[in-house]
């Protein structure tokens, strides 16, 4: 069977697992990139286009039966960020969150949140967490700590934990939640 029974696949093409189960992985080929789910017997399930309505797609994470990404956008005068949650059987959007024109790092899902910072040089970092299933925003927190972008996001209980690398960098960054 095709890896997209929709549109051919080549042989060449670059292929990312996103996610063993469910299965997901993030397609590039000539112009193509896309994120292809498939359901446990193996078919073709949701199709996510890394470019829609919603932005570009720039980073993702699989959780709960669903995909979730950082999207950029063209605002009025500079590059905005949006979270949008698609559902991974449909590839249908599920709902979608303005965040503004800042530099969002890390995006994880646990527990039904996702959790995402924002990056400020001039105002310090936001913690930005929403619901899994609704989008409706939980938390906006703003911290003194003005730091480079970082390699990851985790979270444990009521903990978000940025880590990041580099000459001069703080190495982890712990945010607490409300």
């Amino acid at each position: 069977m095709p890896l997209d029974a929709r549109r051919g696949v080549a042989a060449g093409a670059s292929v990312d697992v996103l996610s063993a189960d469910p299965a997901v992985v993030a397609v590039s080929d000539d112009g193509m990139e896309a994120a292809l789910a498939f359901g446990s017997d193996g078919r073709p399930q949701g199709r996510i286009d890394y470019v829609g309505d919603y932005g570009a797609i720039e980073e993702v994470t699989v959780a709960g039966g669903r995909f979730f990404a950082i999207a950029s956008y063209a605002g009025s005068q500079s590059t905005w960020e949006r979270i949008v949650a698609f559902d991974l059987v449909t590839g249908d959007q599920l709902w979608r969150a303005n965040l503004g024109n800042a530099d969002f790092e890390g995006l994880d899902v646990t527990d039904g949140r996702v959790t995402t910072v924002s990056l400020d040089r001039k105002y310090g970092d936001t913690l930005y967490v929403f619901d899994a299933a609704t989008g409706d925003e939980e938390e906006d927190r703003a911290f003194r700590d003005q730091v480079a972008g970082f390699a990851d996001l985790f979270t444990h209980g009521d903990r978000a934990i940025a880590v990041r690398w580099g000459s001069g960098q703080r190495p982890v960054s712990v945010y607490e939640h409300w």
